[in-house]
């Protein structure tokens, strides 16, 4: 008897694994928005690429798959990215303002 679970069989009594698109490559370019958070010409378009491979795994996904736990995450990070970033570029057009320079 085998006892080793095949990668398709249901995880926890879920929906049996199956890949879904945009998966990892959403969550690897969230991380690499929220490592780029402070300089916003690379922050936005990765975070723009993240949140749209992101969504496009979560609608593909049903619930209780195996792997929409990524995809949340890769959601939260992306947004928390994005949030802090803008926050950044506000705060800096604020210092700037009452610097004088603009």
């Amino acid at each position: 008897m085998n006892t080793a679970r095949d990668s398709r069989s249901p995880a926890r009594g879920g929906i049996p694994a199956a890949p879904i698109p945009g998966r990892l490559s959403g969550f690897i370019f969230a991380i690499l928005t929220a490592l780029a958070c402070t300089t916003p010409l690379f922050c936005v378009p990765l975070g723009v690429f993240a949140l749209i491979q992101s969504l496009r795994a979560l609608r593909r996904a049903p619930k209780g798959t195996a792997g929409r736990g990524l995809v949340v995450a890769a959601l939260v990070i992306t947004v928390l990215a994005l949030a802090l970033t803008v926050m950044l570029m506000i705060s800096a057009a604020v210092k700037l303002a009452d610097q004088g320079v603009l």
